[in-house]
C-alpha cells in the first residue's frame, strides 16, 4: 500500500470552517491532499504538474482551490474527486490579463461569499 503522506515539503495548509473536520495541504511533491482531521486519513490526492504553494478550502468543506508554480488557480469539487479541475484563471481571463505572471503564493477563500477568492502572486499582484 502506498503511503498517503507527502513526499516533499508542505508549503501550505488550511482547515475547513465549523468543526475543522477537513484539512487541505499543498506540497513540493506536485500534489494537494485533503485529510480527515479526526482520523488523520488522507481522503483525496490531486496531482499537479508543478509545486503547489497555495491551498484554500471553502467553509462547507466541499471544494478546494490550489495555486502554485503552474501560475494557474484550480478549483476541485470534493464530491467528484476524479473529475477534472476547473481552471479559474485560464483561457479568456488569461487573455484579458487576469492571470498571474508569476507563481501563485497565497489564495484566500471568503467565508462570507462563496464566489469571492483572492490570490497573491510572485508578480506582486493581488487578484
Amino acid at each position: 500500500m502506498a503511503t498517503p503522506w507527502h513526499k516533499g515539503a508542505v508549503w501550505s495548509a488550511r482547515l475547513s470552517g465549523g468543526e475543522a473536520s477537513y484539512a487541505v495541504t499543498g506540497s513540493a511533491d506536485f500534489s494537494a491532499k485533503v485529510w480527515d482531521t479526526f482520523s488523520g486519513q488522507c481522503l483525496h490526492t490531486f496531482a499537479h504538474n508543478h509545486i503547489v504553494r497555495a491551498v484554500a478550502i471553502n467553509a462547507q468543506g466541499t471544494s478546494i482551490l490550489t495555486g502554485g508554480h503552474e501560475k494557474k488557480l484550480r478549483l476541485f469539487d470534493l464530491s467528484r474527486p476524479d473529475a477534472e479541475a476547473r481552471m479559474l484563471v485560464d483561457g479568456p481571463l488569461a487573455e484579458k490579463g487576469l492571470a498571474h505572471d508569476g507563481n501563485i503564493r497565497s489564495v484566500v477563500w471568503s467565508r462570507e461569499d462563496e464566489n469571492l477568492v483572492v490570490s497573491l502572486g510572485e508578480d506582486k499582484v493581488v487578484r
